[in-house]
């Protein structure tokens, strides 16, 4: 698993370590641990096509838009949703709030998540909830990504 986000490192290192919490951050780890930096390529980065969807049939005015966009390889949903909103203003436009776990949906489509209604925008690789945020989930080729308006 590739833990990029302060607080989920946070939560893990003292479990990989052995050790508690409060002496996780005094582990030596010895030079043989130490990996390189990748030597930066010289060929042009390849893309990928990501199928992006967002639905909502739980309140106001229903709706159903899809599109597809081209990122980068190896990029983020985050990019995804920005390239989307890129391509199509009216009908893939998005807020996000920074939290203490990266960056987190609050709105789509003019739609807002709201704790008193209990909704929130959950996304879907197929029929598969991610569990991943939109700043560390990536997304592989030709892959469908749902965005759908639900309660909890």
């Amino acid at each position: 698993h590739d833990y990029q986000q302060p607080m989920a490192i946070a939560q893990v290192l003292p479990a990989l370590v052995d050790k508690p919490y409060l002496q996780a951050a005094s582990v030596n780890c010895d030079a043989s641990t130490t990996a390189c930096p990748p030597e930066p390529s010289a060929l042009p980065a390849a893309t990928i096509e990501v199928h992006y969807c967002i639905l909502n049939t739980l309140i106001g005015k229903h709706f159903n838009n899809c599109t597809s966009v081209e990122v980068p390889a190896g990029s983020v949903l985050l990019k995804v949703l920005e390239a989307a909103e890129k391509k199509k203003p009216d009908s893939f436009s998005f807020k996000t709030e920074e939290t203490f776990w990266g960056p987190m949906v609050v709105s789509i489509h003019g739609l807002a998540a709201n704790p008193r209604d209990r909704t929130y925008w959950e996304f879907l690789s197929g029929e598969d909830a991610l569990e991943e945020g939109v700043g560390i989930y990536k997304p592989h080729n030709m892959e469908h990504i749902l965005a759908n308006f639900t309660t909890y």
